[in-house]
């Protein structure tokens, strides 16, 4: 595996995985910038609380965004459990329009 295609541990650099995470949820989702960095923060653990004190927001505006993301890809999409969790990597890229790797 290349470095820009080896899985990161969002245990290891937590800002890093976020930053990443949040690129492939922009490309892969079609969400603004902040909204995919709130919902990167939401997918490693963090609280409301938590993810308003990441990207410096309310509480009730990260609330917000968990319901736009809600009601644009369902319920499953905000009721996550950390990959860990689940013994799976969440992946940092976008799957390509033809299925194979962006290279």
């Amino acid at each position: 595996m290349t470095p820009a295609t080896e899985a990161m541990d969002w245990r290891v650099d937590e800002e890093r995985w976020v930053e990443r995470r949040t690129q492939v949820l922009q490309r892969r989702d079609g969400l603004r910038e902040v909204i995919a960095e709130a919902m990167a923060w939401h997918e490693i653990g963090y609280t409301s609380s938590g993810v308003a004190k990441q990207i410096d927001a309310s509480q009730g505006t990260v609330r917000a965004y968990l319901e736009q993301i809600e009601d644009q890809h369902g319920l499953a999409a905000v009721l996550i459990k950390r990959s860990d969790e689940l013994g799976i990597d969440a992946p940092l890229r976008a799957p390509s329009a033809t299925g194979g790797d962006e290279s």
